[in-house]
């Protein structure tokens, strides 16, 4: 019988011993007998499967599991899978828990019962040691609805929820093996399929903003991996009867950022393998964009690359987030 707990929290790791302690500190020193830690290393070839061996010896609602190098999308679904936990939360194993989160979430799980609970992160620029605090334009004990979705460019980022693991079950939803930038592809879906979705006005997560993260290499497979993320992803919502103007918007982004990658290579083939995916599928490209009137007017106006210059100069993008630049938290 599987020791049933009311929160998981699933650390994914690769190569993270820089921040690990930290990391693992930030949840270990609130874990208590509702709360178990599932620590997933994707084969890291640094000291981290030591860090963590060490870390969680002594603990007994913590596991730690190395899977082979399939990369994070792997690590979570695994960590889903081995989960007891009612609620699961993700923490990158480069980024932190704020002190108190763990108590925060058990205290709003006792009252509120949502299949999906969005709250607020903070964001720490480690080259130059400053933090920006976000908040959402939204009301918390209200459902949420697609409009406060869209005007608070809620994104993918799969760290910003608390989810029902009932849900994720249910509806079978995964990350997709292999890519990066996988979470563009699991937030739609977990946005599309969570029949409640709550806000949580608390800072609890701290999202580590530094230069040796994935996301801030200039990669073309990053980039087609993104590519890939959009087809399947437009394929999956052809069917999707409701919230088509988030999935949309969230498409729009990542069209919008593959478009303004190519001028980040001076490879000639590198900036060719863009634009024949773009022009590959043009079509695909221009009914995402039904949902972004301005961008697809910029696009099929000036062409891709200018297009996309002119939509961000011409037709700047508001935001309802707050953000607040701090020295410390």
């Amino acid at each position: 019988m599987k020791d049933e707990k009311k929160l998981t929290v699933i650390v994914n790791t690769y190569n993270s011993e820089k921040f690990l302690d930290q990391c693992l500190d930030s949840v270990i020193d609130q874990l208590n007998d509702k709360v178990e830690l599932i620590v997933v290393d994707d084969s890291s070839t640094d000291k981290s499967p030591e860090i963590i061996t060490d870390k969680i010896k002594d603990i007994k609602n913590a596991n730690f599991y190395s899977v082979k190098h399939n990369g994070v999308s792997s690590s979570r679904n695994f960590g889903i899978d081995v989960s007891n936990g009612k609620y699961i939360i993700f923490v990158d194993g480069d980024d932190y828990l704020n002190d108190k989160s763990i108590e925060i979430i058990l205290n709003y799980l006792k009252d509120n019962d949502y299949d999906l609970t969005l709250f607020n992160i903070v964001k720490y620029f480690q080259t130059d040691n400053y933090y920006v605090k976000e908040k959402f334009d939204l009301k918390e004990n209200e459902l949420l609805t697609e409009s406060d979705l869209l005007r608070n460019k809620i994104c993918g980022r799969p760290w910003r929820f608390i989810y029902k693991k009932e849900m994720i079950v249910n509806n079978n939803i995964r990350f997709p093996d292999g890519l990066t930038y996988e979470d563009e592809e699991w937030v739609p879906k977990v946005i599309y399929y969570a029949n409640s979705i709550n806000y949580l006005n608390e800072d609890l997560y701290v999202y580590r903003k530094w230069n040796g993260a994935i996301t801030s290499t200039k990669n073309i497979e990053y980039v087609m991996s993104l590519a890939k993320i959009v087809e399947d992803t437009y394929n999956w919502s052809i069917n999707c009867d409701y919230k088509e103007k988030y999935i949309n918007y969230s498409l729009s982004r990542c069209i919008r950022n593959i478009i303004s990658a190519i001028d980040d290579y001076s490879n000639i083939e590198d900036k060719n393998r863009i634009l024949n995916w773009y022009y590959e599928h043009y079509d695909m490209i221009l009914d995402i964009l039904d949902y972004n009137k301005k961008m697809k007017f910029s696009i099929e106006t000036f062409g891709p690359q200018t297009g996309i210059k002119v939509y961000k100069k011409v037709f700047k993008e508001k935001y309802s987030i707050k953000k607040e630049k701090v020295d410390h938290i």
